[in-house]
């Protein structure tokens, strides 16, 4: 307002020296009327918007108190948001960890069932039935027929038998005999590998199952009079059943041919 004042000063200074007193003092009137006119009205307009400037500064205050009175709870509601997610994500770790420490008990177990399916599993020959049974424990899963009670011997074999036998090894297709050596006189004898026809492919035919003694099961041979000639024990089966006990045992399987007797309690 000063600053228009001096400038209007200063213009009615260069006036009144261009211009008669007469016009020079109506000029002047007619610029005091408007500048005291212009003053009053923004006086007034003044005076009209001081209650709304008031109330504007009274809230702007009152904005500042609740922002600093919220402050507070903002960073704390910041804070605890950092804190869910910190959680959410050990919750995750943890859920995950549960999960993988669930899977490898899963896999534990099915290995333990195994081995002591394994271990559980035997095969027991009932004599007097002519049938050789698939036993878990006391309960048999199932029975297959033999041909004889009891094993027969072919190729003149004279080692002895026992009640109990393991399954040592399985060949789906009897393999042709392996080169062998040994020692006669001081002198190395090399037996080479069969090449063509083999006795011991055409004795034992499919499906054969070995034992840590002279009793193999097998199926049905290909040649009866190779069969015979060579040494073993066996129980004559068909080809399903010589089958079926190639799949259903496993290496150290017992094969018990005589039940046990119970021990003597003195």
């Amino acid at each position: 307002m000063r600053d228009w004042k001096e400038k209007l000063k200063r213009w009615i200074e260069t006036l009144s020296a261009r211009a008669s007193n007469p016009a020079l003092f109506l000029a002047a009137a007619v610029i005091l009327s408007a500048s005291h006119l212009l003053e009053s009205r923004l006086r007034a307009r003044a005076a009209s918007l001081g209650p709304v400037l008031r109330t504007v500064a009274e809230s702007r205050e009152g904005l500042r108190e609740m922002e600093e009175e919220y402050r507070p709870l903002t960073e704390l509601r910041v804070h605890d948001v950092n804190q869910l997610k910190g959680g959410i994500l050990k919750l995750t770790q943890s859920r995950k960890q549960v999960f993988e420490a669930g899977l490898s008990l899963e896999e534990e177990k099915r290995v333990l069932e195994k081995q002591w399916e394994i271990m559980s599993t035997y095969l027991q020959l009932d004599e007097d039935a002519r049938k050789i049974h698939l036993m878990r424990g006391d309960q048999s899963l199932e029975s297959y027929s033999v041909s004889v009670s009891t094993p027969r011997a072919f190729g003149g074999v004279a080692e002895p038998i026992p009640n109990i036998v393991q399954i040592t090894s399985k060949e789906r297709f009897a393999y042709p005999e392996r080169g062998s050596y040994q020692e006669a006189g001081g002198q190395l004898v090399w037996t080479p590998p069969q090449v063509g026809t083999s006795v011991r492919a055409n004795a034992l035919g499919e499906f054969v199952t070995f034992t840590n003694g002279p009793l193999i099961l097998h199926g049905p041979p290909r040649k009866p009079e190779e069969h015979a000639a060579f040494p073993h024990y066996c129980l004559e089966l068909s080809l399903a059943t010589a089958r079926k006990l190639f799949l259903n045992t496993f290496i150290g399987t017992r094969v018990v041919l005589k039940p046990q007797k119970p021990a003597r309690q003195d």
